[in-house]
């Protein structure tokens, strides 16, 4: 997993190599998803970054290379706008 912080974005970046070819994969569930862009929401990677001040878009990001091709084979993002609070709201 790496994290890459601009000014007023975060970018979470999750890296799978997936073998297409394997038993395992070969289920169209599998095809469905995105296993890297899911491993950070099952593991809740973007949690932390949801209280940084001023801190207002995070994104999700999976990329999943296939083994055989040795090339990008899919990839997914998602927004997550995190709530941001001024002084008076706190108060």
């Amino acid at each position: 997993m790496s994290t890459v912080k601009l000014e007023n974005k975060i970018f979470i970046i999750e890296f799978k190599v997936v073998d297409k070819n394997s038993a395992k994969d070969d289920t169209q569930e599998a095809e469905k998803k995105n296993r890297a862009l899911q491993q950070i929401k099952d593991k809740r990677y973007y949690e932390k970054y949801l209280s940084v001040p001023n801190q207002a878009e995070i994104y999700l990001v999976g990329l999943e290379f296939n083994a055989q091709d040795r090339n990008i084979d899919r990839f997914d993002w998602e927004k997550i706008i995190a709530k941001v609070t001024s002084k008076n709201e706190e108060m």
